[in-house]
């Protein structure tokens, strides 16, 4: 029971534990924006590919694999996000960035804090 939903949204209330906390830099508040608003996409991708598996699940043989292309679609987006803009690259931003860049921007966060060997 405990998935990609509930890690993200655990992540989310813990860089704003981040943010909010005494002592918090610039270089924290910075990334925890890059990060929170990846894994935001992250949880509305989340839900869209749920819905997308229950519709798999209800569907009949002959149009489930049309669903299950687009539910290879957005777990994809989930890990690797998409280029929404187009513009040749995926950053962090809203309806682009996914776990990957969440992952990039937690590891600058803690290089910037000095704790690039910290155990993940």
């Amino acid at each position: 029971g405990y998935g990609v939903k509930k890690s993200a949204t655990g992540a989310l209330q813990h860089l704003q534990f981040a943010v909010q906390g005494e002592g918090a830099t610039a270089n924290i508040k910075t990334h925890a924006t890059h990060v929170s608003a990846s894994i935001s996409n992250v949880l509305l991708w989340t839900d869209q590919a749920i819905a997308k598996a229950q519709e798999v699940r209800a569907a009949p043989d002959a149009g489930a694999a049309r669903l299950v292309a687009e539910l290879a679609v957005l777990v994809g987006q989930i890990n690797e996000g998409t280029d929404a803009n187009q513009d040749g690259q995926i950053d962090w931003q809203v309806g682009e960035g996914g776990l990957q860049q969440a992952h990039t921007h937690m590891t600058l966060m803690m290089k910037g804090e000095g704790l690039e060997n910290a155990p993940r």
